[in-house]
């Protein structure tokens, strides 16, 4: 039987990360349809859903060895934190009625910190669950990610159409404020294990040729490394491609 420590750290991870792919969402979406309303070109539009693409093939393959000199709490807050500052400077901007390169470079910091950030979520199970037991744990975080991920979409397109881009923009602080809340209550009695002193010390290349190396080294991880960045391309392609072909057609 779980402690209710770690029954409480779970809940309040998948709570964090509903509130924060949410806000993901809204920080997504309006930024493509502040753009696209200050530009008036699909194509630009389109580098705000790229910007999450690349970051996921150049940022995955370095923030490993920063992550695990960082304590979990301190990570998963700190990207809350910083998003919650961002999706405010994004509002500002919109009332100031800033031009939209400042949306492209407020969106593409916010995927920047999004994926910089997103492996010490992954560290919450490795350090409160068995190995057995984390990949059920990993799987129903991902679900909760998905799903929030599309309800935050809906709901920011929502909003959008319905209350206006200055309106639906005031929506996206509070989400990554309450994840931020969320996860200071986390406590990762888990974590004692790791020797931060020790880790610390090993330098950053050192980490990272370690971590190339496991990768490398096996065949499996090196084929799906390989895999999810085609899938990265190809998916920031299709999106670009997609909505260009939407923009040109609700031209007519």
């Amino acid at each position: 039987m779980e402690p209710s420590n770690v029954r409480k750290d779970f809940y309040l991870l998948i709570s964090s990360r509903v509130f924060t792919r949410i806000g993901d969402g809204f920080l997504r979406i309006l930024s493509v349809l502040l753009v696209a309303s200050k530009s008036h070109d699909p194509m630009i539009a389109g580098l705000v859903l790229v910007f999450r693409y690349i970051c996921e093939i150049l940022i995955n393959a370095i923030s490993g060895p920063f992550i695990d000199k960082l304590r979990i709490r301190t990570s998963l807050m700190a990207a809350d934190l910083l998003r919650t500052i961002l999706s405010l400077l994004l509002v500002a901007a919109v009332l100031m009625g800033y031009p939209y390169p400042v949306f492209l470079a407020l969106s593409f910091l916010g995927d920047f910190v999004f994926i910089f950030f997103k492996p010490a979520a992954d560290k919450v199970i490795k350090v409160n669950f068995p190995v057995k037991e984390g990949t059920k744990i990993i799987s129903q975080v991902d679900a909760a990610n998905h799903f929030s991920n599309i309800g935050g979409y809906a709901l920011a397109s929502l909003v959008a159409g319905w209350l206006g881009l200055k309106i639906a923009v005031l929506w996206g602080p509070p989400f990554f404020f309450i994840s931020f809340l969320l996860v200071s209550r986390l406590r990762l009695t888990g974590e004692s294990v790791i020797d931060y002193q020790k880790v610390r010390k090993k330098s950053y290349w050192a980490s990272q040729k370690e971590g190339l190396r496991y990768t490398w080294g096996h065949k499996p991880l090196r084929l799906l490394l390989m895999g999810r960045s085609l899938v990265a391309v190809g998916r920031g392609s299709f999106t670009v491609l997609s909505v260009v072909y939407l923009a040109n057609n609700a031209k007519g």
